[in-house]
């Protein structure tokens, strides 16, 4: 591998990374809001389980 090789996949590794902790990011926030609503759905249900 070149010099020049070598940058470029650290860059796409680099933007990938990035991707993935935004990704990550998006997943707590869906995961956070599913369990306010599960809790509310406990709530209004509990009795049914």
């Amino acid at each position: 591998m070149t010099k020049l090789e070598l940058i470029t996949e650290n860059k796409k590794l680099r933007k990938r990374l990035q991707e993935s902790k935004e990704g990550y990011k998006i997943l707590m926030i869906f995961y956070r809001s599913a369990k306010k609503e599960i809790k509310m759905f406990k709530k209004q249900y509990g009795k049914l389980f």
